[in-house]
């Protein structure tokens, strides 16, 4: 086997190894708890209502990339890239447009997001040997332009829905237009993401419902939870 070869093998490895730091590293107990059991809310709803294995996958997937986000860890985009790809099939089966538009602009946005993320990463404060991003907290600027801009959306995405025959044609530019702030939001790290996401959750468990795929309504009902410890997380390192 060449050097080079070696080399990369080598490199490789690390970066795996790193990869799994990122994830398992820097939960403390209660933290552990709290996300297996939203882990295990996805697995055993499968196990009742096994209708949709890909609902399953991007259930899973999308519950351990919120946690991760919520930790403000780096890994969190692997997830996201799955989920997100995932659930633009599954929106497009169901005529959802703005649901898959939005997801096709979080898969898109998981590359930009890794990268932004990347330069913006310091020492964890639970170990030190896993990193976390930086954080900061909205201006009254910051949430009129954010509130405008989905009222806007709002308002020209639904007409546009609904007179290409979407499904739920106001509610999905609704979410679309939620969707779209709070991924800005997260790319540019403000903890006020969460304040959106939760909107966001409770919109889209509504019509996950309507529709009865049950893992992604168990999905969404594991962000809600989630919402309020990203929230408390990201204000420990606003403040950090």
């Amino acid at each position: 086997m060449s050097t080079k070869t070696l080399a990369a093998k080598a490199a490789t490895n690390n970066l795996f190894v790193s990869f799994l730091k990122d994830i398992f590293l820097g939960w403390t107990k209660s933290e552990a708890i709290f996300g297996l059991s939203l882990v295990a809310l996805q697995i055993i709803t499968f196990i009742f209502n096994p209708e949709s294995p890909l609902g399953f996958i991007a259930g899973t997937t999308g519950t351990i990339c919120v946690l991760l986000v919520s930790k403000r860890k780096l890994s969190n985009y692997a997830f996201g890239l799955i989920q997100t790809a995932v659930t633009i099939y599954l929106g497009l089966g169901v005529s959802l447009w703005g649901e898959s538009i939005e997801n096709i602009f979080y898969f898109v946005s998981q590359i930009i997001g890794f990268a932004a993320w990347r330069k913006h990463m310091i020492a964890g404060d639970v170990v030190e040997e896993i990193e976390q991003v930086e954080t900061r907290i909205f201006k009254i600027r910051d949430w009129f332009i954010s509130l405008t801009g989905i009222a806007l959306f709002t308002a020209i995405a639904g007409y546009i829905f609904q007179i290409t025959n979407g499904t739920q044609p106001y509610i999905d530019s609704l979410t679309l237009g939620i969707s779209i702030i709070a991924q800005i939001i997260m790319l540019m790290r403000y903890r006020e993401q969460w304040v959106f996401w939760f909107v966001l959750n409770l919109v889209s468990l509504y019509q996950w419902v309507t529709l009865g795929n049950a893992s992604l309504v168990a999905l969404y009902i594991a962000m809600i939870l989630n919402n309020a410890y990203g929230y408390y997380q990201w204000t420990k390192g606003a403040h950090k």
